[in-house]
């Protein structure tokens, strides 16, 4: 017999112990026992929240939910439980806590004034520009003329001092590392320093 054989022969032998082994033991083994379950914590076996010798009431302390955690221990120290079960011939309701006493109303509202609208408005418009560059255009030995470049939202402004952008933004003041902006209307100057960041 070669070594092939052999290890078929004990291959076939360890199967048939194998399936032996699950024989006898499904076969020697009896059906566990099926026992009912017992109630091990809760209401007893055979009664429930509505039926039995009293009514039990499953009653929840709201009042006790709103209190804070002081309050509760010095109101009641024996009972912090809001869900606690109570038995009782009759059921019991409580009633809803009495509603707050209302204040003396809501605090009066000022309606701001015109001028504070327009410098409001003012202070919205000359916050949207950002100071993205300077150049100094002409010719050397004359005069030079200061250009800043200004952008707001997506449009891009190339502005000399003087010029007014938009619908009443004077340009009033333009140096290397400033620019002061000027709304016409409201005489509010907004100055805006060189922005690192590009356009």
């Amino acid at each position: 017999m070669t070594t092939e054989q052999q290890q078929i022969a004990l291959f076939g032998v360890l199967l048939l112990v194998w399936a032996g082994a699950i024989g006898w033991t499904m076969l020697s083994t009896d059906e566990p026992r099926r026992v009912p379950l017992a109630n091990v914590s809760g209401i007893a076996r055979g009664t429930s929240l509505a039926a039995g010798s009293g009514n039990t009431i499953l009653r929840v302390h709201l009042a006790q939910l709103k209190q804070s955690h002081a309050q509760r221990a010095a109101a009641s120290p024996s009972s912090k439980n809001i869900f606690e079960l109570q038995r009782s011939d009759q059921i019991l309701v409580e009633p809803p806590p009495p509603p707050s006493p209302p204040e003396d109303g809501p605090p009066d509202i000022v309606e701001p004034s015109a001028e504070d609208l327009q410098a409001e408005s003012a202070w919205a418009e000359l916050g949207q520009f950002r100071y993205l560059g300077y150049l100094e255009l002409g010719e050397q030995g004359r005069e030079r003329d200061e250009v800043a470049l200004l952008a707001r939202q997506d449009m891009l402004h190339t502005v000399r001092r003087g010029e007014i952008i938009g619908v009443g933004i004077l340009v009033a003041a333009i140096t290397p590392d400033t620019v002061i902006l000027r709304h016409t209307a409201s005489q509010i100057e907004q100055q805006l320093t060189l922005s690192d960041e590009g356009p």
